[in-house]
């Protein structure tokens, strides 16, 4: 029979494994390559469902961490936004002489 010592360590240990699944979940959307910051936002700040059932295994509100996530998002954090490259468009004149001139001259050179 476990006794009650027993049952708060079981529990204390996996609201730290828990706790480590939001943890880095939170240094992958800090610092984690594009793609891995994009999922981990996705989990954090959009998931409803796995998100507050970890944070209640965690011990945590899951609202209540969500609101500081949003305001760090705010303050920069996460993702960056891709910059927009801006198309240019190249035209290219072709030679005023014809063809078999441009082979001729290639050819004299």
């Amino acid at each position: 029979m476990n006794s009650s010592i027993e049952i708060q360590e079981q529990v204390a240990g996996e609201q730290r494994v828990w706790l480590a699944v939001i943890a880095r979940s939170v240094e992958e959307w800090v610092s984690g390559s594009l793609r891995n910051q994009i999922e981990a936002e996705d989990y954090l700040l959009k998931d409803n469902s796995d998100f507050s059932t970890v944070c209640a295994a965690a011990g945590l509100d899951a609202d209540a961490l969500r609101a500081k996530l949003i305001r760090l998002k705010k303050n920069g954090a996460g993702p960056k936004p891709l910059h927009t490259v801006r198309s240019v468009k190249y035209e290219f004149e072709r030679p005023a002489m014809p063809l078999g001139a441009l082979e001729d001259a290639t050819i004299a050179a």
